[in-house]
């Protein structure tokens, strides 16, 4: 019985992650990032960092790896811009402190990217995240 409930559990879980993922996706394209500011925050210059409790990090660390899971299975093209706004949702929705940066490229080929941190962990985009300069942090307003 406890593995009937344990799989069905983590299948809503997916499925609510695969939707999440869809709703971000249709805001990307419909609006515009400054529209966006309700969701991600306001951008900031210096952003103090507040700690979590173990807890947060344990979700913060499941939310991260949710989003890349189903990220890799949706029939859409779910680029970092899309898993960072899905992480922004919902994380915001666990309660727990997040800070969207978007970067540029250092090569000679102009590319953006989006990643979500929290305070010590880096929820998306961590792959790439190195080869970008950040040019703007995200916070939530509190």
């Amino acid at each position: 019985m406890n593995k009937v409930l344990f799989y069905t559990k983590r299948f809503f879980i997916y499925a609510a992650t695969w939707f999440i993922l869809l709703v971000s996706k249709i805001l990307v394209k419909i609006f515009h990032l400054k529209r966006l500011q309700w969701l991600i925050g306001k951008p900031q210059k210096k952003v103090e960092k507040r700690p979590l409790s173990i807890e947060q990090k344990r979700k913060a660390r499941k939310t991260g790896k949710y989003i890349n899971k189903v990220s890799r299975y949706v029939f859409w093209s779910s680029v970092c811009l899309d898993q960072a706004i899905a992480a922004a949702i919902i994380l915001r929705l666990l309660n727990i402190d997040f800070y969207l940066h978007l970067g540029l490229s250092r090569s000679e080929n102009l590319k953006a990217h989006a990643w979500v941190t929290t305070n010590d962990l880096i929820i998306t985009g961590h792959h790439t995240k190195d080869d970008f300069t950040e040019i703007s942090i995200f916070t939530p307003q509190t």
